[in-house]
Order: structure tokens, then C-alpha cells, then sequence
């Protein structure tokens, strides 16, 4: 369970700021009657199929710490023009579209606690906590709020803190029947973290400095294919246009067979694809 967990992990720290932050309680869980149908109509039947896929695709996803750490720890300087602005939070109307950017934006305050920015880092909160909010999923994580604040400054501890919140988040959606929005978050936290990745990488020639960072990238492949299967599962257009975004990455993928066909040149197809794929999911 922790390995499933801290695989997940970042889509789920999101909602820490707008719990610890704000000050009135009846609101916390408001969602509007326009969103409420909107998350009706994302709400699936429960599919044992569809559960198998995220399950197996969980099981088999590497940590997007990981990737970012990783190439964190090659000194590769911070980018935030690879950073999905706040702004666009605003635009962000229907509980697909929620649940996608609240995956970005969750691999997004990942990569900015690494660098150290503090406000950009609560600003980041304070956007995915409106998210969550309006997602409905916010109630889940206020227990784990006082412990937030108290760790702040212990990585390490914050990650086991959001191990614990994100598998209050997981039980809450898959037990009532919404894992399409859980699909829709973790497809959201795999493609930012791949961006990134990738974004950071593509101007960088492949070499002993960089060769694990490259090689990490290169595992997504797996990840991506079980990502497309998983949204073969779901019959509605959001879910349509999530695999199609997928398979724009994937067609560029599919063309390596070894971690060593990863290099500066591949790297920037990679780049391009993913870019198409999440401009997509941002717009």
C-alpha cells in the first residue's frame, strides 16, 4: 500500500493550504449546483475492469518524485516557465478538467518544493485547494492538516503525511464510484510530471551526468501504455479526449525499443508530444 501510495502521492498534496488557510468552515465543502451535476455526470457505474486497470497502472507507476528528484539532484536549473500558471484555475469548469489540473498542479508544487520557493509553493496550494474544493474532496485531508504545518520544513515527513492523505483521497473516490476522476488525476499527474521532465531534459546531451535522469524518462513507456488501456474503459468524450492526448505521447514511444535510444534528439519528440497532449488538458 505505501508503494501505491507514495506513487500517488503528489496529485494529493493539494489540498493542504486551502484547509490549513482558510477560516470558514461552512464553506469548506460548497459546490456549486451547476458543479454538482457536472460531477454527477462524471460519475461512473462501478467497473471491475476499469478498477483492475487503475490498480495495475498504480502498481506500475514510477514516482513522479522520483523523475523530479532525480533530475533535481543533476543541478539542472529551475524552469517555471514549465509551471501551469495559477491564473488558469479560473477556467477550469467542469470535474474533468478539475480533476486533470488538479493532478498538474499537484506534480507542479512537487517540483517547486524541491527548488525552494515558498510563496510560489503556497500559491500552488492555495489554486489546487480551490480545486479539490470544488472536486469535493477536500473533507478528506483536514485531518492531516495540523501535521502539515507542524513538518512544513521536513520533506521527508510531509511525503509520508501525503502517503496518509492521498490513501483517504484513493478509498473516497473508488468507493463511491468515481474512478473515472481518480483516472483523470492520475493521468493529470504522470503528463506534468513527463513535461517537466522531459522540458528539463530536452536541452541536455546524454552522458554519465545525466544517464538515469534519461533512463527514467525512458520508463514512462510502460506507464503510458497502461494509462491508454485504462481510459479504453471509459465510454464518455472526456475520457475519448484523454486517450487521445495519451496517444499522441505514445506514438512517439512507440518507437523505442532500449533505454539508450532516449537521447537529446528523442527527447525533444518527447517533449513536443507531451507539450500537444498537456496544452490540451491546460487550455
Amino acid at each position: 500500500m505505501r508503494t501505491k501510495l507514495r506513487v500517488l502521492f503528489i496529485a494529493s498534496a493539494s489540498s493542504f493550504l486551502l484547509a490549513s488557510c482558510s477560516s470558514n468552515k461552512e464553506n469548506k465543502n460548497a459546490v456549486s449546483n451547476a458543479d454538482s451535476a457536472l460531477m454527477a455526470s462524471d460519475t461512473m457505474a462501478y467497473n471491475e475492469l476499469a478498477d483492475f486497470r487503475f490498480s495495475f497502472t498504480i502498481a506500475n507507476l514510477p514516482s513522479p518524485l522520483s523523475v523530479i528528484g532525480t533530475i533535481y539532484s543533476t543541478q539542472v536549473p529551475f524552469d517555471n516557465t514549465l509551471l501551469n500558471p495559477t491564473e488558469n484555475e479560473e477556467k477550469y469548469l467542469s470535474s474533468y478538467k478539475r480533476a486533470m489540473n488538479y493532478g498538474i498542479y499537484g506534480v507542479d508544487m512537487a517540483y517547486i518544493a524541491y527548488y525552494g520557493n515558498k510563496q510560489d509553493l503556497f500559491d500552488y496550494y492555495s489554486t489546487s485547494g480551490k480545486l479539490a474544493e470544488n472536486l469535493g474532496i477536500l473533507e478528506t485531508f483536514e485531518k492531516f492538516t495540523d501535521r502539515f504545518k507542524t513538518n512544513y520544513e521536513n520533506k521527508d515527513s510531509i511525503m509520508v503525511i501525503v502517503d496518509q492523505a492521498y490513501a483517504e483521497t484513493d478509498k473516497f473516490l473508488r468507493t463511491n464510484s468515481r474512478l473515472e476522476i481518480a483516472s483523470y488525476i492520475l493521468a493529470g499527474s504522470f503528463m506534468e510530471s513527463l513535461y517537466i521532465g522531459s522540458g528539463l531534459m530536452k536541452d541536455q546531451d546524454r552522458g554519465d551526468k545525466y544517464k538515469t535522469s534519461f533512463d527514467k524518462i525512458y520508463e514512462q513507456k510502460l506507464v503510458l501504455n497502461n494509462l491508454v488501456d485504462l481510459f479504453t474503459q471509459f465510454k464518455d468524450k472526456d475520457a475519448a479526449d484523454v486517450e487521445a492526448n495519451l496517444l499522441l505521447i505514445k506514438k512517439v514511444y512507440d518507437g523505442f525499443t532500449d533505454p539508450e535510444q532516449v537521447n537529446k534528439e528523442s527527447m525533444m519528440k518527447i517533449f513536443a508530444a507531451v507539450k500537444e497532449a498537456r496544452n490540451n488538458s491546460i487550455k
